[in-house]
């Protein structure tokens, strides 16, 4: 992704709020101010002696995945979004080549763990819920 974005930077002359986006992740990358892993991350039975829980599975490995996803629709749509102000094919060659990474990634996300994608609105509902019923606990408690 990194050499995607240092290829396709140039190039990119229109702002937008993908852009940007992108430009704030990079950000770190490029001056170095994060070190950033590239092996996957993995539960490790040996380590830990026991086998992994579908939730840490889900939380260690399958987090990873999704937030490699989130950066590389991101930078599809900071793409995109050149793309739509003008024509350039070497732009849309980057694009397709991060694309075919994301797909990648869905596939390996879909292979590997149950997805169910739920409504925006059911995951509202349970923050709210969680929070209304920890201050009712909590108000409960008080003595």
């Amino acid at each position: 992704m990194l050499g995607v974005w240092r290829e396709a930077l140039p190039q990119l002359r229109h702002e937008s709020p993908f852009k940007l986006m992108i430009e704030e992740m990079m950000e770190p990358i490029t001056k170095m101010y994060t070190n950033v892993s590239n092996p996957t991350l993995r539960f490790d039975e040996k380590v830990h002696a026991r086998k992994a829980t579908v939730a840490e599975k889900v939380a260690i490995e399958g987090r990873e995945v999704s937030y490699r996803m989130t950066h590389l629709g991101g930078l599809t749509r900071a793409l995109d979004a050149e793309l739509n102000q003008e024509g350039n094919s070497a732009l849309e060659k980057l694009r397709d080549e991060v694309y075919d990474k994301l797909c990648g990634y869905d596939r390996l996300l879909h292979e590997n763990f149950s997805v169910t994608l739920n409504p925006i609105k059911n995951n509202v509902g349970m923050g709210v819920s969680s929070i209304l019923h920890s201050a009712m606990y909590a108000r409960g408690r008080q003595p």
